[in-house]
């Protein structure tokens, strides 16, 4: 896991997370990023565990809070937050949810 800076908009985010989940053909891709100071996670789904009843939405509202943010749809989700330096925090919260999900 890895926070990385970006001093852009989150659209590379989003495409990085795309990138990541074809290229390694992973079912669930998390990222978080400083943005303008801002802290900024991306949690992009596969429509396979879409469908065995997983929401982007609803994990990301979930980790979204240590950062102070939350919003998507079932398979693409992101979240700003006021609280950059919890985005560790958030990430590690992020994959133990995914994980107790998958189980």
């Amino acid at each position: 896991m890895a926070v990385i800076e970006v001093k852009e908009s989150s659209a590379p985010l989003r495409d990085l997370s795309d990138r990541i989940r074809q290229q390694r053909k992973v079912g669930a891709v998390l990222l978080g990023a400083r943005i303008d100071g801002r802290a900024q996670l991306v949690l992009n789904l596969d429509k396979s565990l879409v469908e065995r009843g997983l929401d982007a939405t609803q994990v990301i509202r979930e980790i979204a809070r240590h950062v102070s943010g939350g919003g998507g749809r079932p398979d693409f989700a992101a979240a700003g937050g006021k609280d950059p330096e919890k985005l560790g925090e958030a990430l590690d919260a992020g994959q133990q949810l995914l994980v107790d999900a998958l189980a």
